[in-house]
């Protein structure tokens, strides 16, 4: 049982206990022998009592529900305001077609800043984003060539053993579900909409994705094994190695979802 469920269960126990008690505090005055000038005296007080707790109640759940929404509205000012300047970057690589050594570690490092707010959707398609960018030199799927577009399926495949069937028969789905800039801030966009806050698997998520990311700082080249389709990371700052860690799979369902509504 949750702390807040247990603190309801007790308000409604004492309650129901003032409850019973005034009434038979009541029947006791109201069979008392004294004057009925006191019987109402005591009444009054006790009705004036009941009054002062439930206004400091309502007050007090006034005043709760007044700082959540607070603090709610400055989250999502805060998250829109990062979104904006993360926008305004990803316009300035759009306006040249091309992804630098200097913005793709900026890349990296705003994907490690959205990660504070963000769904896991958002880093995932940043990170496919840049894997696209510097295996395939292109963010247009129609710009593959038949060799690039068997290795990006094979690794999608990977990535997502669920949609096996989607990515291999379906180039429509394989267009779409191809990383773009504009796929990124649709991503936002749907974020941004979200009202829960990210419970432990979005947390987990967002985790997972991160770390995926910055495997890729400082990367010079991503190659894809023949035998596992992983991809294999070639940085500036070591020899290649095959990748540990992936993002993690998001549930068919919602990876549909996102894919639909980019």
């Amino acid at each position: 049982m949750s702390d807040a469920l247990k603190r309801k269960v007790i308000y409604v126990v004492l309650a129901f206990g003032l409850g019973l008690l005034i009434f038979v505090g009541y029947r006791l005055l109201y069979n008392a022998y004294i004057s009925m000038y006191a019987k109402e005296f005591v009444v009054g007080c006790i009705g004036s009592v009941i009054t002062i707790f439930a206004t400091a109640a309502l007050l007090k759940s006034q005043s709760d529900s007044a700082i959540k929404r607070d603090q709610i509205s400055g989250i999502f000012r805060e998250k829109l305001n990062i979104y904006m300047e993360f926008i305004n970057f990803l316009n300035e690589i759009k306006t040249d077609g091309k992804l630098t050594r200097e913005e793709l570690k900026k890349m990296v490092e705003w994907g490690s800043k959205l990660a504070l707010f963000c769904n896991p959707d958002v880093i995932v398609s940043i990170y496919e984003y840049i894997v696209q960018k510097v295996a395939f030199g292109t963010d247009d799927y129609q710009e593959l060539t038949q060799v690039d577009k068997i290795k990006y399926k094979k690794w999608k495949v990977n990535m997502f053993p669920d949609m096996k069937d989607d990515i291999n028969n379906d180039e429509e789905f394989c267009e779409v579900c191809f990383s773009s800039i504009a796929r990124i801030i649709g991503n936002l966009r749907e974020d941004l909409a979200e009202k829960n806050m990210a419970d432990e698997e979005v947390v987990c998520g967002v985790e997972t994705s991160i770390s995926a990311l910055w495997d890729l700082h400082s990367v010079e080249a991503i190659d894809f094994d023949k035998d596992t389709n992983d991809i294999i990371i070639t940085t500036s700052y070591d020899k290649p190695k095959p990748r540990q860690r992936r993002p993690r799979n998001t549930p068919t369902s919602k990876v549909a979802e996102t894919v639909v509504s980019a």
